[in-house]
C-alpha cells in the first residue's frame, strides 16, 4: 500500500527550467561561454550545475578552473530571480492538499542545490505540504543514481517500495526505476500535474477518492 509520494521538483511542481537555463547561461557569460537552447533541452536539462559544467569541459573545452565561479555566480544569481520566474500554482497545492487528505507522507527529491530549492519551494507554496525535502547536498550520488529518491523515503521515514514517484525527464527516471518504488508516474509537462493524476498517484490505496 502507498505510504508516501515523492515529487521531482523542476518540470513537476515547479516550472523552473527557464529559471536554470537564464541564471546558468548569465553565469557563463561572465566567461564568455554560453548553452544553446537545444543543448539544454536535449542534454543539460535535469542534470546538477556541476555536473553540466564537467560535460562542458569534457565535450566542449570548458576550463576546470572557472567550474567554482560559475557555481558560485549561478546560485547567486539563481537567488535572486526566483521570484521573477515563479508564482504560487494553485492546481499544485490542490493536488498535495487532496494527498495529506489521504494521510501521505510527501516528498520533494532534487538535483539542485539546498538552499534554492527550499526558496522555489516556498514560493509556489507546496512547501508547507512537504515532510522531507533532499537537495544536492543532503545525498553524495545526484540523479540518474537512485541515492535522491532513496534518501528522502528515509527522511520520511517509509520504505521506498511503500512509494510512489513523479518524474518527469529520462534522468529522473531512470534513477526512479533503479530506487525501486511501489509505482512510478510519468508525466509530460508540470502543467500534468494536478488534480486529475490524483487516481493514478492513489491507485495503491485501499480505496482512491475520484477526484
Amino acid at each position: 500500500m502507498v505510504q508516501a509520494v515523492i515529487f521531482d521538483a523542476d518540470g513537476v511542481l515547479v516550472n523552473a527550467s527557464e529559471l536554470h537555463f537564464h541564471a546558468l547561461n548569465r553565469a557563463l557569460a561572465t566567461k564568455g561561454w554560453c548553452i544553446s537552447r537545444r543543448d539544454h533541452e536535449n542534454e543539460y536539462n535535469g542534470l546538477p550545475t556541476r555536473q553540466k559544467l564537467l560535460r562542458l569541459t569534457a565535450e566542449k573545452g570548458f576550463p576546470l578552473e572557472w567550474h567554482d565561479h560559475v557555481l558560485d555566480v549561478k546560485q547567486a544569481i539563481t537567488k535572486e530571480v526566483i521570484r521573477d520566474f515563479l508564482r504560487p500554482d494553485e492546481t499544485k497545492l490542490a493536488l498535495l492538499d487532496l494527498l495529506k487528505q489521504d494521510g501521505l507522507f510527501l516528498g520533494v527529491a532534487s538535483n539542485m542545490a539546498a538552499e534554492p530549492l527550499h526558496s522555489l519551494l516556498k514560493v509556489v507554496g507546496v512547501h508547507e505540504y512537504l515532510d522531507a525535502v533532499i537537495g544536492q547536498e543532503q545525498v553524495t550520488h545526484a540523479k540518474p543514481h537512485c541515492e535522491p529518491y532513496l534518501s528522502c523515503a528515509t527522511a520520511m521515514g517509509v520504505n521506498i517500495a511503500s512509494c510512489v514517484i513523479v518524474v518527469d525527464n529520462p534522468i529522473s527516471l531512470q534513477a526512479a526505476r533503479d530506487a525501486d518504488p511501489l509505482d512510478i508516474v510519468t508525466i509530460e509537462s508540470h502543467e500534468d500535474v494536478d488534480v486529475t493524476l490524483y487516481p493514478m498517484i492513489t491507485r495503491f490505496l485501499p480505496m482512491n477518492r475520484v477526484a
